[in-house]
């Protein structure tokens, strides 16, 4: 009968310690200035005659639990929204800072991710977004609201989620 106890409290231990293990926050990693570049397509829900595709590079900062957003430059791949964000078009710029949280699952949940159009702010509360830690990837696709907006973001310097 103690073999038994023995081995319920070696069983009981581990599950202890992989629980443990398990809550851990995750961290993002190295921390400082960021930079996120990519193609980013935006557009309305509830039609297609504003799609448009930017090339967007955003700048930011790392720190331990997420990335901050705080300012962009872009340029028009296609479609009729102007994607610098000068007010020269519908966009007017993007909604900064932009927030984004790593999740306990190595994601990252963007608090507000958005624009500013001509007739109003266009932004997606509580985005969660694919993270690859391999190549410093961000996925993201938020259309929670009356707008969408969807792309790939490839951050550098080179940053994991631990």
């Amino acid at each position: 009968m103690k073999d038994v106890s023995s081995w319920l409290g070696l069983i009981a231990g581990v599950a202890l310690l992989t629980s443990a293990a398990a809550g851990q926050a995750q961290t993002l990693s190295p921390q400082g200035a960021i930079t996120a570049t990519g193609v980013v397509n935006v557009g309305l829900k509830a039609t297609t005659v504003f799609d448009s595709v930017c090339e967007v590079v955003f700048q930011g900062v790392a720190d331990a639990s997420g990335i901050t957003l705080t300012s962009a430059t872009g340029s028009q791949v296609s479609g009729p929204i102007d994607c610098t964000g000068d007010g020269g078009g519908i966009v007017e710029g993007w909604v900064f800072p932009i927030r984004a949280n790593v999740t306990p699952d190595r994601q990252l949940r963007f608090e507000n991710i958005g624009f500013s159009m001509r007739f109003g702010d266009c932004q997606n509360p509580n985005v969660v977004a694919a993270w690859d830690s391999a190549d410093s990837r961000i996925d993201v696709t938020a259309d929670k609201t009356f707008c969408r907006l969807s792309g790939v973001l490839t951050v550098s310097p080179a940053t994991i989620i631990n």
